[in-house]
C-alpha cells in the first residue's frame, strides 16, 4: 500500500464578498496551501476546490475587473502582487465592488 506525503504547508482563512450570476456571495473558507504559496497560487488552489464557481477567480484576473485583495492588513495590488507569498497566519480577503444603488 502506498501513502501520499502530504507536502508540507498550513491552513489559510479567506473571506470572499462577490457577485455571482447577480446575488451577493459572502463567504469564509479554510484553504491548505503549500509552503511558500503566492497569492496566485492561492487563487488556483480557490478554482480548483470551487470555492465559488467554476475558473470564477481566473476569470475573474482575466477580465480586468477591479478587486481588493489583502493578505493581513496589506492590500495587495493586482496583478503586480501574484507573486506575494503568503504565510503561515495570514488571513486573506477578496472583495468585489457590487452594483447598487
Amino acid at each position: 500500500m502506498f501513502t501520499r506525503r502530504r507536502e508540507p504547508g498550513f491552513d489559510v482563512e479567506v473571506y470572499i464578498s462577490t457577485a455571482e450570476e447577480g446575488k451577493p456571495v459572502h463567504k469564509r473558507v479554510v484553504v491548505s496551501v503549500p509552503e511558500g504559496a503566492s497569492v496566485e497560487d492561492l487563487l488556483n488552489i480557490l478554482d480548483k476546490e470551487r470555492a465559488i464557481g467554476k475558473n470564477f477567480f481566473r476569470k475573474l484576473l482575466k477580465s480586468g475587473k477591479f478587486f481588493t485583495l489583502l493578505v493581513g492588513d496589506k492590500r495587495i495590488d493586482i496583478p503586480d502582487g501574484l507573486n506575494h507569498r503568503i504565510s503561515a497566519g495570514d488571513r486573506v480577503a477578496l472583495i468585489t465592488p457590487m452594483a447598487g444603488g
